[in-house]
């Protein structure tokens, strides 16, 4: 069964900070191995914010890292259930803070965080992964890469919206599923479906 879970990544901690704030991209700094990514699993959800972790900050200084990741993390399912598609960052009670420009989180030095994603499923007619899964960073695939793009661009200009169902139906779209069969898995409503056709051109 397919559920969604939404609604919960739109709350500021922080007021401004300072102008010369370091805000990094979260591949960069596992690329990097400032930060470490682990525990990864699912939480029985499809879309939105379905995927739990763990980032490890290995420096002895704070790592504010972007709620928005400029390259989405493609996920590889270990088990039999769906592949996920990453693209945003929160802790893990959907917390983040703003300098008034940019949303971030805030990885303290040597500490290990739970962490939110918000993700989609990539594998339509698998099972949706849960706790028991487990996930390493694989290659996105070529499909999907423009498709994330564009919902990347989208949430930037567009801040506080909910895409999670939209976002869910383009993923499956760019991969030949019609509109009919994903909405015999969950709900999509016209303006959803106009939405998601506008990130897969």
């Amino acid at each position: 069964m397919i559920k969604i879970i939404v609604g919960v990544l739109i709350w500021s901690l922080s007021g401004s900070l300072s102008a010369q704030t370091v805000i990094s991209d979260l591949r960069d700094e596992t690329d990097a191995g400032r930060v470490q990514l682990v525990s990864v699993a699912g939480n029985g959800s499809s879309s939105g914010a379905a995927i739990t972790a763990y980032l490890i900050n290995e420096t002895a200084t704070a790592r504010r890292v972007d709620v928005n990741l400029s390259r989405p993390l493609f996920l590889v399912n270990a088990g039999s259930s769906q592949n996920m598609i990453a693209i945003q960052v929160y802790l893990s009670d959907g917390a983040y803070s703003s300098d008034g420009r940019r949303s971030f989180i805030t990885l303290r030095p040597r500490v290990r965080t739970g962490v939110l994603f918000v993700a989609f499923c990539v594998d339509f007619d698998k099972d949706n992964p849960t706790e028991r899964d487990r996930f390493s960073i694989g290659s996105v695939p070529p499909v999907l890469a423009p498709v994330m793009a564009n919902i990347r661009a989208y949430l930037t200009a567009n801040k506080n919206a909910d895409v999670a169902a939209a976002a869910q139906a383009a993923v499956w779209l760019v991969q030949g599923k019609s509109i009919g069969k994903i909405r015999s898995r969950f709900p999509v409503t016209p303006a959803e479906e106009r939405l998601a056709r506008q990130f897969t051109r």
